[in-house]
């Protein structure tokens, strides 16, 4: 964030009056004042150098706090600054544009043009606590618990139909107890998602409007547009509503909304995008074969051997080295990776990691100690007849498994003075993220400040930091991940938005819990085959990071930039019409993926055999990376589902895997729901059990049919599970 910013959001206070308010609050004078063209002044602190997100928005929230206590003891406690501000991605207005509502342009009305290091701001202004994040479940506005049964998605028209009859006939525009800005924030926010969900984006705007219109205090209808247009700038925020929210608002006024229907569930699908990719068809032919007699005693899918050596290649890979996928705007990615293994305990997670990222890497991490040997020996050498005294080199490493914050700031420095990647690795995941909070007692709680710079790092930015008696500050950093989560622990961190982007950044790689056997009587033979294929797959790593250049920039070729581009805009759709938070930031982040792994397999053919490799990065390497990331994604998407299943969904596919784990077999009702937990046993009786399996066999899950003394039996069709991801390691 490169700049700290307040607005005061009352009448009360003229434009004249705004302009002079920082000199009263005790405020250093301002860089820029923009008057807005409205009722208020844009007072804006730009920052000597960027800050942090989290940080920035509590310094905004701080200075919001410094001048609310001086318009709290000049004019009222309901004076106060647009708390809005606060926030990174709030949308500003511009310096010469002109104000819909008034048709004046806004303009520069005062400023220093002084840049502020953000201590400065601070220390003129009150502590405050960080912004609190709003829970979906629990947060004020949203609907309990209780009434999430009328929050199913997948019948836009009935709900299309609750929002016109609470609108028309439950929330009188003209009376007291619904005048207030919040309600006439929710009303338009709702109709926006709602129609958003439907062919016509405006469809119930005239709703709004028509409401709006009655009440005391009406902008007009050219207002209201301007409104609409921007909540889809809106939708990142963390207390935005939706229909929920105005069923529990119109219940205050007796509304009841209509019964929920049984629950309806997609039919199971495959997609052709999510088909799982194949050693052979991703890695040129000597490795995939290398690979493969690696990893063939072992219960390893393809496509997880295949995303963790290329988080071995990321690893090697040097700082700088980039690929640009779009130069006019600016769209680059480095190539680092955060990898994620999903398995359940005993399903060999460990060795996985050590057979195919750790142990190929040995090479290469002989090669980063001689790097420091070497500048050893020239630091000997420097003060061997010298007076002076000078600082001795520090080791750069591969990887770390277990450090603090301060630990991987001093090692990300050390990383950048040799111009090399540093892996973490971790048998659990979501150590990393604990880990990096310890030294702050962050005790068990995971995603605080900490935690989150290691996200910032995703784009191998800079970071600076500032304790008492020491500073820390990197230019450039170039960080890959890899670890292992348990399917129940990464259904519990899910969430519908997933404010961080935490999940969003990640490859993800199934592990099923299938039994390993070890194996019997292997011929000498296999075994020097085994062994020359490690020696080859961990070289291909030393030649990628001891061979190309620092700062290598790769290219697309046209034909690559065309694919690219169409799977860039198509993801760009598809987010822009996600139902969740979090499967947006799967989508948006998708691009950004494609682009690294494109980056690695071009690394990977150039150390293979370089007079043979392209230029620049061919058609066939965008494709493969896509093919890598939508399996990905649709395995990822998964958990988000499961995150947020109602009650009823959940149940209803709880049953349905219980089927699955006798497969071909008719099974009544009554065995059926004796394998569900005490809770939806006394939540769900046996009508809704049997409309549930009706339900489930409508969607082509299973089959249904009569059982004996008016019963139900069900059968689970064997790959429908498979399909929703509820066999192989999903918990």
């Amino acid at each position: 964030m490169r700049f700290l910013i307040y607005e005061i959001d009352s009448k009360e206070v003229s434009v004249e009056e705004q302009i002079e308010i920082w000199r009263h609050a005790g405020l250093p004078e301002p860089t820029l004042m923009v008057f807005t063209g409205n009722k208020s002044v844009h007072v804006y602190y730009v920052l000597d150098k960027p800050c942090g997100v989290a940080e920035g928005e509590r310094a905004r929230a701080g200075l919001s706090a410094q001048v609310d206590g001086y318009l709290a003891k000049t004019y009222s406690a309901e004076v106060k600054t647009d708390h809005s501000m606060h926030r990174a991605n709030q949308p500003l207005r511009l310096a010469g544009s002109v104000h819909p509502d008034t048709g004046q342009r806004a303009e520069i009305v005062g400023g220093c043009e002084k840049r502020y290091a953000l201590e400065d701001i601070l220390q003129c202004c009150p502590e405050v606590e960080a912004p609190e994040k709003k829970s979906r479940a629990n947060g004020s506005g949203f609907i309990s618990q209780e009434h999430k049964k009328h929050l199913q998605i997948g019948d836009p028209e009935r709900d299309i139909k609750i929002f016109i009859d609470i609108v028309e006939n439950w929330l009188d525009p003209k009376s007291k107890e619904t005048r207030g800005y919040n309600l006439f924030l929710m009303i338009g926010m709702v109709a926006h998602l709602l129609s958003s969900r439907s062919s016509d984006e405006w469809l119930l705007f005239p709703y709004w409007n028509d409401w709006c219109s009655k009440a005391p205090k009406y902008d007009g209808e050219s207002a209201l547009e301007n409104k609409w247009s921007s909540f889809s700038n809106e939708g990142s925020r963390e207390d935005h509503w939706d229909l929920g929210s105005l069923i529990e608002e119109a219940r205050k006024f007796g509304y009841e909304p209509p019964s929920a229907r049984p629950i309806e569930l997609s039919p199971p699908q495959k997609e052709e995008s999510a088909t799982a990719p194949l050693l052979d068809d991703v890695f040129p032919a000597p490795l995939a074969h290398d690979l493969k007699l690696m990893s063939c005693f072992s219960p390893w899918p393809e496509a997880l051997v295949i995303n963790s050596y290329l988080v071995a290649v990321s690893t090697a890979a040097r700082m700088g080295t980039e690929v640009v996928l779009c130069e006019a705007t600016n769209f680059s990615v480095p190539l680092n990776l955060f990898h994620c293994v999903v398995g359940k305990t005993g399903t060999q997670k460990s060795p996985a990691q050590k057979a195919l990222i750790k142990q190929p890497l040995v090479h290469y991490a002989d090669y980063v100690r001689g790097l420091y040997e070497d500048k050893l020996a020239s630091y000997n050498e420097q003060v061997k007849d010298s007076d002076d005294e000078y600082d001795p080199p520090k080791p750069a490493t591969v990887s770390l498994s277990d450090t603090n914050q301060e630990g991987l700031e001093e090692q990300l420095i050390t990383q950048e003075e040799y111009g090399l990647a540093l892996l973490i690795a971790k048998d659990e995941l979501a150590g990393v993220f604990i880990s990096m909070d310890q030294y702050k007692g962050g005790g068990s709680k995971a995603g605080t400040g900490q935690g989150k710079q290691l996200l910032e790092l995703y784009d191998g930015g800079s970071f600076e930091t500032k304790r008492v008696g020491k500073s820390r500050f990197c230019s450039r950093t170039k960080v890959s991940i890899t670890g292992s989560i348990q399917p129940d622990v990464l259904v519990k961190l899910q969430t519908d938005d997933d404010a961080d982007g935490m999940w969003a950044r990640f490859l993800f790689s199934e592990l099923p819990s299938i039994p390993a056997t070890l194996p019997r009587d292997v011929p000498r033979q296999q075994l020097e085959e085994i062994k020359l294929a490690r020696e080859a797959v961990g070289e291909i790593l030393r030649l990628i990071g001891s061979k190309n250049p620092p700062l290598l920039q790769l290219q697309l070729s046209t034909e690559a930039q065309a694919i690219f581009s169409d799977y860039y805009d198509r993801k760009s759709l598809e987010a822009s019409k996600a139902a969740l938070g979090s499967h947006a930031g799967l989508l948006n982040k998708a691009p950004g993926k494609v682009g690294r792994i494109a980056g690695l397999l071009w690394l990977i053919s150039a150390a293979i055999d370089r007079p043979s490799c392209p230029a620049e990065i061919d058609a066939s390497m965008v494709e493969r990376a896509i093919r890598i990331v939508d399996h990905s994604d649709a395995y990822a998407t998964q958990f988000q589902r499961m995150a947020n299943q109602t009650e009823e969904e959940r149940c209803s596919f709880r049953l349905h895997e219980i089927a699955l784990k006798k497969p071909g077999r008719w099974i009544s009702r009554r065995e059926l729901g004796q394998g569900l937990d005490k809770h939806l046993r006394e939540n769900f009786k046996a009508e809704q059990q049997r409309e549930m399996l009706q339900e489930l066999a409508n969607n082509g899950y299973g089959e249904v049919r009569p059982g004996p003394k008016g019963g139900l039996e069900y059968r689970a069709a064997p790959d429908a599970g498979r399909d929703r991801g509820d066999e192989g390691g999903q918990g």
